[in-house]
């Protein structure tokens, strides 16, 4: 008798091990998003130019994050198993918001 399909999808997975990192990965999101909002909210506090195009930034980063999300995570583009895919779905917006934190850090002129 042959394995089935999903044993070989989850070859390798330790339930334990897998969703105490899923959880720590999704803990760290948290925190850097934190960070970000608290970034981005001291920008927008000024009500100047530079406020409202931070505020269009954001709305068409956020758009576009959730654009290429919905997609990659219909295609299986981050795993075909629903713990596969959560991870790659923190993974994906970690990269977002630590480029965020990164350009909000920087300081200008």
């Amino acid at each position: 008798m042959s394995a089935s399909p999903s044993a070989a999808l989850d070859a390798g997975f330790d339930l334990a091990r897998d969703t105490a990192a899923l959880l720590v990965e999704s803990w760290s999101l948290s925190l850097e998003s934190a960070a970000v909002i608290w970034l981005r909210l001291g920008k927008l506090a000024a009500l100047d130019a530079s406020a409202l195009a931070e505020g269009e930034l954001m709305l068409g980063e956020k758009v576009q994050a959730a654009v290429e999300h919905s997609w990659r995570l219909a295609s299986g583009g981050f795993g075909l198993t629903p713990h596969r895919a959560a991870r790659g779905s923190v993974a994906f917006y970690r990269r977002q918001v630590a480029a965020n934190r990164r350009r909000l850090s920087r300081r200008e002129g």
